[in-house]
């Protein structure tokens, strides 16, 4: 089942859980997170009620990660941009901004708007990677589902749900920057037509992106968080937004530079795409292996 977010005054009903009123029997049927407080009575009633009320609406705030997200890439959120795969972005970012701002605002989580910020540019990453799907299997054709989903499964995972598979999570966000800046350069997304020009601006967008969509929910809290220590501050120096966004500038624009100079001597962009994609693995290893990024460890996240 869902987690649920962090404090919580009720948890989940099960074995070795405080209790409220104190029942330690669970609901039946598909409600077993629930508490039974059919036995209680006066204050204790009152107290398993107010329980259950708070379980539900955090199950419900916890679906909205995902169906938010999802309605608004999928649906009219956004007009005024023609391209389709930059408007699904844009909805997708905007989306998972609102939702996860209210998310992180009630469960009274510290840096609210950092955590909802880095959260909406990692879901970007994973939309603009999901565009190499529809790029070179459906040969450009806009197809809004693939979007929406991979936005809403992306912010769920990262938030409130678990994966059901173990991941390796290194190879899951190199597979990702590869993903996303193959497409940013040898696709069809850029509003700017097709031009060195515009694949370079593409492809240092969607680098940017990536680099925050590699990351896990904990290794991003670690960047908000934690820092190699200074002068000012001996404990720590947050590496979010500063350090944090001029890395994800450097992913981008290093990988489209290569891009270019491959286009250049070869006029090929799918070549060109597999080179700023390889050139941008390269890159973040160096980014996520050196001092700044070492104390959130050295797996790409």
């Amino acid at each position: 089942m869902d987690k649920l977010t962090a404090g919580t005054p009720c948890y989940n009903c099960k074995k070795g859980n405080t209790s409220p009123g104190g029942s330690t029997t669970c609901s039946t049927g598909a409600f077993t997170w629930m508490y039974n407080c059919s036995s209680l009575t006066g204050t204790e009633l009152k107290q398993c009620h107010k329980c259950n009320r708070q379980l539900i609406f955090d199950h419900i705030l916890d679906l909205t990660t995902l169906i938010i997200p999802f309605g608004a890439t999928y649906g009219e959120w956004l007009g005024g941009v023609t391209d389709p795969d930059l408007n699904a972005l844009i909805k997708a970012f905007t989306g998972t901004f609102l939702v996860d701002m209210v998310l992180n605002v009630t469960s009274h989580k510290q840096q609210a708007l950092n955590h909802a910020l880095i959260d909406s540019l990692a879901v970007g990453g994973w939309v603009l990677a999901a565009q190499i799907i529809q790029d070179y299997v459906f040969h450009g054709s806009p197809n809004r589902v693939i979007a929406a989903g991979v936005a809403g499964l992306a912010n769920y995972y990262r938030t409130v749900g678990h994966l059901p598979i173990t991941v390796d999570n290194q190879e899951v966000g190199g597979a990702l920057i590869f993903a996303t800046l193959m497409s940013g350069f040898a696709g069809n997304w850029s509003m700017m037509g097709d031009n060195l020009l515009s694949r370079f601006m593409s492809t240092t967008f969607a680098g940017f992106f990536a680099f925050f969509g590699s990351m896990s929910g904990d290794y991003a809290s670690c960047i908000i968080n934690a820092g190699v220590p200074n002068k000012k501050n001996p404990d720590r120096t947050p590496i979010f937004p500063k350090e944090a966004f001029m890395a994800a500038l450097q992913l981008g624009i290093g990988s489209s530079m290569m891009g270019i100079i491959v286009d250049s001597a070869l006029g090929k962009p799918v070549i060109s795409g597999l080179a700023a994609g390889a050139t941008g693995l390269y890159i973040a290893k160096t980014i996520f292996d050196n001092d700044t990024f070492k104390v959130c460890g050295k797996t790409i996240k």
